[in-house]
C-alpha cells in the first residue's frame, strides 16, 4: 500500500512536470487538460474559456500539431493509438467539440468545429491523407432579402474504417460512412453511405459495395 501511494504520487510529480515543459497553456476557469501520451517537437495545446478540456488518450503520436479551443464547455478528445502529424485542430465557439476516436492516422489535416453546439467526429481505425480540410461553418454569414441568415453551422460525421485521400475538402453537414473512401482531390458538400466510393468536385459515388486495407494485399 505504501509502495502504491508512493508510485502514484511519484507518477503525479511526473505529470505536472511533463504539462510544464510541454508548450500548453490554458487561460480561463475549471479547464482541463489530460495528456497520456507525450507531445512530440512543435506541438502545442491551447485552451482559452471556461470549463473547456483537452483528453489526449494512451499510446498516441501527436507530432508538429496544434489543439486549439476558444469557447467555453468545448472539448478536444483523442483516443488511444492515434497518430497525428502536421494537424491543426480548432475548436472556436461555445458547447463545441472535435472527438477523434482510437487508432485513427492523420498527416497534415486542418479541422475546424466553428461556431456554437458544432462538432466534428471521426470513427475508429481511420486514415486520413495531407493537406485535408474539415470544417462545421462557413466561417462568414449568408443573408437573404428577410434579413435572415441561411447559413448556419451543421456538424460533420465521419464514421470508422474510412480512408480520406490527399487534398480532400469536408464541408459542413456531411456524413460518411464505414468502410467508404474519398478520392484524391473532392469536395464533399453532401453524406456519402458506407462501402462507397465518392471522387470528384462535388464528390459523388462512382462505386458501392467496397472496403479497403491499409496494407498492399
Amino acid at each position: 500500500m505504501i509502495f502504491y501511494t508512493y508510485y502514484m504520487y511519484i507518477r503525479l510529480l511526473f505529470h505536472k512536470l511533463f504539462l510544464l515543459l510541454v508548450p500548453v497553456k490554458s487561460k480561463g476557469l475549471n479547464n482541463t487538460i489530460s495528456i497520456c501520451s507525450p507531445l512530440k517537437k512543435g506541438s502545442a495545446v491551447r485552451v482559452y474559456g471556461n470549463n473547456s478540456s483537452v483528453e489526449i488518450g494512451k499510446n498516441c503520436v501527436i507530432e508538429q500539431s496544434s489543439l486549439s479551443i476558444f469557447g467555453d464547455n468545448s472539448k478536444i478528445i483523442l483516443g488511444d493509438n492515434i497518430v497525428i502529424r502536421k494537424g491543426q485542430f480548432q475548436v472556436v465557439g461555445n458547447n463545441a467539440r472535435i472527438q477523434i476516436s482510437k487508432e485513427t492516422t492523420i498527416r497534415e489535416c486542418k479541422i475546424i468545429a466553428q461556431e456554437d453546439s458544432s462538432s466534428v467526429y471521426i470513427g475508429d481505425d481511420c486514415m486520413l491523407s495531407s493537406n485535408i480540410l474539415i470544417r462545421t461553418s462557413d466561417a462568414h454569414s449568408v443573408i437573404n432579402e428577410a434579413n435572415k441568415r441561411i447559413n448556419l453551422p451543421k456538424n460533420v460525421i465521419i464514421g470508422s474504417h474510412v480512408w480520406i485521400s490527399q487534398s480532400v475538402t469536408i464541408l459542413k453537414g456531411c456524413t460518411i460512412g464505414d468502410n467508404s473512401i474519398v478520392g484524391y482531390g473532392s469536395i464533399c458538400t453532401k453524406d456519402i453511405p458506407a462501402n462507397c466510393i465518392a471522387v470528384g468536385n462535388p464528390a459523388i459515388i462512382v462505386k458501392k459495395n467496397i472496403t479497403w486495407n491499409r496494407k498492399i494485399l
